[in-house]
């Protein structure tokens, strides 16, 4: 699915999930929270997601933020 999120928004609560998942970024900066750690990823980038992982993200970009 797709979905967009605009800047400087406080990052979606962390949460878990059973099955697996790609993230694409698409657009802007990511801030990927996972596992009590942190990473920025920019446009063009993939975060792979472990089912069961502890995960949030925000958007840390200037303008919306566009990912699949």
């Amino acid at each position: 699915h797709e979905s967009t999120q605009p800047a400087v928004l406080p990052p979606n609560p962390a949460h878990s999930i059973s099955h697996s998942e790609f993230i694409f970024i698409r657009e802007r900066t990511t801030e990927f929270q996972f596992d009590g750690k942190s990473e920025r990823v920019n446009a063009g980038g993939v975060v792979f997601v472990a089912p069961g992982t502890v995960h949030a993200g925000r958007n840390v970009g200037t303008g919306p933020q566009l990912t699949s």
